[in-house]
C-alpha cells in the first residue's frame, strides 16, 4: 500500500531505507552528541549545550514545520501530533546525551548513542512496517 502525506507526497517506506536509517544514526550522533556538544567549560555551558542541541535536534525534524517547491515553508503549530513528536524527539536526543556522559560510559564513546539510536530508528521502522506503510 501506499500512504499519502500532507502534501500528497509517498509515506511509503522500503527496505531500501535500512541504509538511510543506519546513516543518520552515526551521523547525527556524531555531529549532535559528538560535534557539537560543550565540554570543558564548566557545568552550566554544558548543560545548556544539551538542551539547545536537543531542541536543535528535534526542530531539525519536519513534524511541526514542512517545505514544499509550492507553499514554501508552512508551520504546523496547531497539529497535536507534531508537537508530540517534536517532544518526543526533544526527550529522545537527551536520552542519547545521557548514554554518551553516563558514569557506565567513562570513556563518553559514541557508540552508546549510535546504537541507542539504530534501536530507536529500527523500532519506528518495525512499528511502521507492522501498520502497513512499508513497501515491501
Amino acid at each position: 500500500r501506499n500512504f499519502k502525506g500532507r502534501q500528497g507526497s509517498p509515506q511509503g517506506r522500503t527496505l531500501l531505507m535500512s541504509p538511510a536509517m543506519v546513516a543518520a544514526a552515526v551521523l547525527e550522533e556524531l555531529v549532535f552528541r559528538g560535534y557539537l556538544v560543550v565540554t570543558g567549560r564548566g557545568r552550566a555551558a554544558f548543560i545548556a549545550s544539551v538542551l539547545g542541541f536537543s531542541l536543535l535536534f528535534a526542530l531539525a525534524h519536519p513534524f511541526i514545520w514542512t517545505f514544499t517547491q509550492d507553499q514554501g515553508l508552512v508551520l504546523h503549530f496547531d497539529d497535536r501530533k507534531a508537537w508530540f513528536t517534536t517532544s518526543f524527539l526533544f526527550l529522545k536526543s537527551l536520552w542519547f546525551y545521557y548514554a554518551r556522559f553516563a558514569p557506565w560510559n567513562p570513556r563518553h564513546s559514541l557508540l552508546p548513542c549510535v546504537a541507542a539510536h539504530l534501536a530507536v530508528n529500527l523500532a519506528t521502522f518495525a512499528i511502521k512496517a507492522i501498520q502497513g506503510y512499508v513497501i515491501w
